[in-house]
This record gives C-alpha cells, sequence and structure tokens, in this order.
C-alpha cells in the first residue's frame, strides 16, 4: 500500500519513465521491427502511441502536485518549453530544408519538424487546463472541467482514427479548410487537455494505492487498448492519422498510477542516473530527427534504430556534460537544448 506522492521533487520512477517514453518516439519514427516482422512492427508502433500521452500526462501530474499558484508557474513553463520549441524548431528547419513560405510557418506553429509539436502541444493543453480550473475556483470542482477536455478528445477522434464517422459534408468542410491550415487534430488543443486532466486527477488524488490492484487495471486497459487497435488495423475507410484511440485516456491513467506506486521499487537508482534520464528524454526528442535523416534507411531497421537511439543518447550526454561547465554563458546556452 502506497501513500500518494506529494513532493514537487523530482520522483524518480518518472525519470525513468519520461526516459522509455522518449525512446518510443524514436520507435514511431523507425520501425525497427519492419525487417523482421510486419505484423510484429506494426504491434510495436501501436504500442508506442502511447509515449506522448503519458508524456503529457506525467507532465501534468509533476505540475499540479502544487497546491496552489497554478498561474504564476503556468509562465514559467511556458517560456521554458518555448525556449525548446523554438531552438528544436529551427534545428529542424536546418535539417530538413523546407521550401521557405506558408507552410514551413504552418508546420512551425500546428504541426512540428520531427516530435517538435510535443513541447507546443504541452504549451496550449496546459494553458487551457489552468484556464478551466481558474473558472472553477476554488472548491468542488464543476462538470466543465471533465466535460471540455472529453469534448475536444471526442472531436480529435472523429477527426484522426475515426474520420470515416463524420458526415461526408463535415468531412469536406474540414479537408477544405481545417487540414490545409491546422494539419492534424493530433495537437495539445483537442487532443492534449484529456492528458493533462488524466495528470491533474492523479496529482490531487487522496486514496492509497495498491500495487495489485493498480496493476490488474492496468491489464484492463492494456487489454481494452489492444483489442481496439487491432480493429483499427482493419479499418479501411478513409482517416487522417491512426494515432488517437477511445481507450488510450483509461490506459495513460492507469500506467500513470502504476508508474506512481512503483516509485518506491526505484530507490535503488542513484538521483544522477534519474538526473540523466529527466534531462536525456528532452534530447532524444530534439535530436533524433537529426539521426533520422543522416543515417540510411537501406540499413536493417533494427540496427539503425539501436544507432539512432545511441547517437540521440550520445548527444544528449555531451549537452549535458557541457551545461555543468562553470560558466554562465555555456550554462546558458545548453539550458536552450536540455
Amino acid at each position: 500500500m502506497k501513500k500518494a506522492i506529494r513532493s514537487t521533487r523530482a520522483i524518480k520512477s518518472i525519470d525513468i519513465a519520461k526516459f522509455l517514453a522518449a525512446i518510443m518516439i524514436i520507435v514511431l519514427h523507425t520501425s525497427p521491427l519492419a525487417d523482421i516482422s510486419l505484423v510484429a512492427d506494426k504491434a510495436l508502433i501501436g504500442f508506442c502511441r502511447i509515449g506522448v500521452p503519458l508524456f503529457f500526462a506525467m507532465s501534468s501530474y509533476l505540475f499540479f502536485l502544487r497546491k496552489d499558484g497554478y498561474g504564476a508557474y503556468l509562465k514559467k513553463y511556458v517560456l521554458r518549453l518555448c525556449k525548446y520549441w523554438v531552438v528544436y524548431s529551427l534545428l529542424g528547419i536546418l535539417i530538413l530544408r523546407p521550401p521557405l513560405g506558408w507552410d514551413i510557418l504552418k508546420t512551425f506553429l500546428f504541426d512540428g519538424f520531427g516530435v517538435v509539436w510535443f513541447f507546443h502541444g504541452c504549451i496550449v493543453a496546459m494553458s487551457l487546463m489552468v484556464l478551466l480550473l481558474h473558472i472553477n475556483g476554488k472548491g468542488r470542482l464543476k462538470p466543465f472541467v471533465f466535460i471540455v477536455p472529453t469534448v475536444l478528445y471526442i472531436c480529435a477522434l472523429a477527426m484522426n482514427s475515426y474520420f470515416s464517422v463524420l458526415p461526408s459534408g463535415v468531412q469536406f468542410f474540414l479537408e477544405r479548410h481545417y487540414y490545409p491550415v491546422f494539419v492534424t487534430a493530433r495537437n495539445g488543443f483537442f487532443s492534449g487537455t484529456i492528458y493533462m486532466l488524466v495528470g491533474f486527477l492523479a496529482a490531487k488524488s487522496e486514496g492509497e494505492r495498491r500495487f495489485g490492484a493498480i496493476a490488474s487495471r492496468a491489464g484492463g486497459a492494456f487489454a481494452l487498448f489492444a483489442g481496439e487497435l487491432f480493429l483499427s488495423w482493419n479499418i479501411t475507410t478513409k482517416i487522417h492519422g491512426r494515432e488517437l484511440f477511445v481507450t488510450m485516456p483509461l490506459l495513460i491513467y492507469c500506467l500513470l498510477d502504476l508508474i506512481l506506486v512503483m516509485n518506491d521499487k526505484c530507490d535503488k537508482v542513484s538521483d544522477e542516473v534519474c538526473f540523466y534520464l529527466r534531462k536525456l528524454s528532452f534530447a532524444l526528442y530534439g535530436w533524433q530527427l537529426l539521426y533520422i535523416v543522416i543515417i540510411p534507411g537501406t540499413l536493417n531497421s533494427l540496427v539503425r534504430f539501436v544507432i539512432i537511439t545511441a547517437l540521440s543518447v550520445v548527444t544528449g550526454m555531451v549537452l549535458i556534460k557541457l551545461s555543468k561547465i562553470d560558466n554562465k554563458y555555456v550554462k546558458a546556452i545548453m539550458g536552450y537544448f536540455i
């Protein structure tokens, strides 16, 4: 039986989970099992879809462990992520060299070069969540705090994996007016806010966490997710991505609970290792694109995945080492990368 964590200090199990989530994103972009088994690769990629939502929920959990002062901390949160967003977007532009014009601005604002959309997605989703809580005020949560993120996520589902359920007129409108500008519904506004709500609810949970019960719930949620994932493979109608799932918020909530209840089991992991894992998770998000472009796709898919991951980790380690140099200018520059 574990009591709810109430400290805003680093939580080792979350540091480890963030690093693993970043590895999942590299999996999504490299298909490591493609040369071994297409079915196994499809299953692995489907499972790794949880990477970004889990990162959203963990970030939200840490944010809302604070008792109050969300508005003041939100400013720091937004400024910190804006640094990563701008710097890694510029890195993506240098790597991909897209033609100048509206497309490059659209990608910067609404999609992202590589996985950079995660940063502005967190900014939008967290800002909306804080706004909802501000409108709610102190005291018991009002229904709209749950309804708004849920409705937005339902819209995201309909505009992504379940596009075919929309009336033809709505499909035409979205393809004519929404997608040419906003690119996707996999963003902070539509699909991110529900995971900020998940993190908030986990942070405010007063109950004690029992490993057995939580593991069972996580297993059940994963079975539901796997079933939906399998059914999605057989959808042959028109879709705009296969990234969002009905069962995913439930799975993310259960996995976050599982991560938290396992925190005591991570005591043997040193503080220094967790520090590096925490910093590396951001570096992996930002630098993987460089190596995905550089490392040829003709290599064996698993070998390519290992090389890209290893190079991204090494780059992150170098940046972390540089950030420890006792020079304010070097520290300031490194602060934009990790």
